[in-house]
């Protein structure tokens, strides 16, 4: 298999997953005093998750400008935009994930210092912040799906 093709798959399977982990502590958080050890161990990799995958996707950036675009656009130009937004709402999934663990992080340690108020603020900061990620991350595996479809899901780009 083209390791770009590879590449790209990894990188839209480990997408699919990291969204899927930002719905844990969206559950777990609704009514939490106090984050869980699992809740912790969700946010963590579902930031991480999704820092690996926008990082694939600047890697894969350069192949896809180069071989994919100019065919993108000529299958349709709403191909080629839904890709660009697809990157964009990628970004902001990825930023929110990890506001999102950094603050339920952050109230962690605001409970240990006696600020329970502040540490409940600091974890309803926590949920929304997952949840935008995990709807933004939705829309855009689905912008993803929509532009493998254009071309076809087996083609690729071809090694350098």
């Amino acid at each position: 298999m083209n390791p770009m093709l590879l590449a790209a798959k990894l990188h839209g399977h480990i997408a699919w997953l990291a969204v899927a982990l930002c719905l844990h502590p969206v559950v777990s958080l609704r009514a939490a005093r106090r984050i869980s050890r699992g809740a912790r161990w969700s946010m963590d990799l579902a930031a991480l998750g999704l820092l690996l995958t926008t990082l694939a996707g600047w890697a894969l950036y350069p192949a896809y400008r180069e071989e994919i675009r100019l065919q993108l656009y000529a299958a349709a130009p709403a191909y080629g935009l839904a890709f660009e937004v697809k990157e964009h709402l990628a970004w902001y999934a990825t930023m929110a994930a990890i506001a999102g663990a950094a603050s339920a992080r952050a109230s962690i340690r605001v409970h240990e210092s006696g600020r329970a108020r502040l540490a409940q603020q600091l974890l309803r900061a926590a949920r929304r912040s997952f949840i935008v990620a995990g709807v933004l991350g939705v829309v855009v595996i689905a912008c993803g799906l929509l532009v493998a479809s254009a071309l076809g899901f087996r083609y690729g780009v071809t090694p350098r």
